[in-house]
């Protein structure tokens, strides 16, 4: 039997399941099992497993079914050259799981195999051009979330790697007219797909600032705002935020934060779908990309970014000279000038302004009086005036005796357990009939570290619990209107 022709644009997922079902073996298990040597592979994968057999089966070579029949070619342009290839050989030789890893598509969260995407207008015209509605490639590409030729959104349905018979639904009545960030990340989509042998000449982090900086993105160091950058992508790209993939990536806790991720990591692995949505938000256009990488230029943005370094540089050392000799100390003239003390102390050596230096070395008497007075609970900042040193001195000792960092760590507690519960009693008695709730909510802090930390004298202190049948009834006043 012949092995089926592929249908233009046509997923793998589709040319396996037309394969089965065309088979003669008694079961499409059994089909499969035959065809590929195995009926348990991760057929509906975008990265298969079985790209050696099918080559085989169909005369076709591997290279033609990666290239024509898979989303691998979008990743080229967006993934580091070494990554790449090696994610590429790996599919060519039938090993599908381990492209997830070359991608770090699992690191990414992208690695979703679950579900397949289809237009509805394309499954009509596809039943009556072939008498078969079939998966299509770029309906599967990251980013696509409508379908370019209709210009509406794509339809998604569960998909099993135990059965054949995963089509697209014909016949779906609602049409979801697509908006143009959808449509503008879409074809940024399916250029990469189509485009795949073209490379950018800079690295795409710093074409993505040099727009950065045209929009005010960039402070005078070349730091990207990204708190106001993530709040200005957010709003620009509402029409796709509910899509599960896109409110993942914004929506993912983990440092750092997206899209710092993109501008930082030239020879990361990063998801298409990050580089995608940062191209929707930055460029116009294929083209306006396409151009910004012709006329990028890493060493002017970065010049051009700090223009008046010099300036801002000279207003610092002026105003930390004019701190010092107001009679500031180093550590405060550190914090109102946002500088570490040791560039403060070395802009007033090198300025010759007389500062207060204070002992280098405390000697063992001195150590054991500082032990002491922190035995006795007595601050840092105290001990450290006392004996005209400084307070990082005092924390050293400090650090030097943990059963006195337990005892000052015990004794802080004890504090403010002691604020804590009279607060708590305070709240009580100023509620005519307190409540278990009433309490908590007049007074959430006391109750909340009590709860962490007193559980027993919090429960012994609260008003009576009420019965658990009790709860929740509606007063005898309400109950009489009804």
């Amino acid at each position: 039997m012949a092995f089926p022709t592929p249908m233009p644009d046509e997923a793998l997922l589709s040319v396996i399941q037309r394969a089965v079902v065309l088979d003669t073996a008694a079961t499409e298990r059994k089909a499969a099992k035959r065809l590929f040597n195995s009926s348990s592979l991760q057929f509906c994968s975008p990265f298969p497993s079985c790209i050696p057999a099918i080559a085989e089966l169909s005369g076709m070579t591997g290279h033609y079914w990666i290239q024509r029949h898979t989303i691998l070619p979008v990743f080229r342009a967006l993934t580091p050259v070494s990554r790449y290839v090696d994610a590429y050989q790996n599919l060519l030789n039938g090993k599908g799981d381990a492209v997830f890893k070359s991608l770090s598509l699992i690191a990414n969260r992208q690695c979703n195999t679950g579900a397949m995407r289809f237009c509805s207008e394309c499954a009509e015209e596809d039943s009556k051009e072939v008498g078969l509605a079939y998966w299509h490639v770029e309906h599967q590409l990251p980013g696509t979330f409508v379908c370019a030729k209709h210009k509406i959104r794509l339809m998604s349905t569960p998909v099993s790697r135990k059965r054949f018979d995963n089509w697209p639904h014909r016949g779906v009545a609602f049409r979801h007219l697509a908006s143009k960030i959808e449509m503008k990340l879409v074809r940024f989509a399916c250029y990469f797909q189509y485009h795949s042998s073209e490379r950018f000449r800079h690295y795409l982090c710093d074409i993505y600032k040099a727009r950065l900086h045209d929009m005010g993105f960039l402070t005078k160091c070349a730091h990207v705002r990204l708190k106001q950058l993530r709040l200005s992508m957010i709003e620009a790209l509402k029409p796709v935020l509910d899509y599960s993939e896109v409110k993942g990536i914004f929506d993912d806790a983990r440092y750092p934060l997206y899209p710092s991720s993109v501008l930082t990591n030239r020879d990361a692995a990063i998801s298409p779908l990050k580089h995608l949505l940062m191209m929707t938000f930055l460029f116009d256009s294929v083209s306006d990309l396409l151009n910004s990488d012709i006329e990028c230029s890493p060493e002017v943005v970065q010049a051009s970014t700090n223009p008046n370094a010099n300036d801002e540089l000279s207003s610092d050392i002026d105003d930390i000279i004019h701190a010092l000799k107001r009679g500031d100390s180093l550590r405060c003239v550190a914090g109102s000038t946002e500088h570490s003390v040791a560039y403060v102390k070395k802009v007033a050596l090198t300025t010759g302004v007389a500062i207060e230096t204070r002992e280098q070395k405390l000697f063992a008497t001195e150590r054991r009086q500082i032990a002491i007075k922190l035995l006795a609970g007595k601050s840092t900042e105290d001990i450290a005036k006392d004996f005209n040193c400084s307070k990082g001195a005092i924390e050293k000792i400090l650090s030097q005796h943990p059963d006195i960092v337990t005892l000052r760590r015990r004794r802080r507690k004890y504090a403010k357990m002691k604020l804590m519960r009279q607060s708590l009693l305070e709240t009580i008695k100023s509620i005519t009939t307190p409540r278990r709730q009433d309490v908590k909510y007049e007074n959430h802090v006391a109750y909340l570290w009590l709860y962490k930390n007193d559980r027993h004298w919090l429960y012994a202190h609260l008003p009576k619990a009420i019965p658990r049948n009790l709860r929740r009834r509606k007063p005898v006043s309400d109950e009489s209107h009804i």
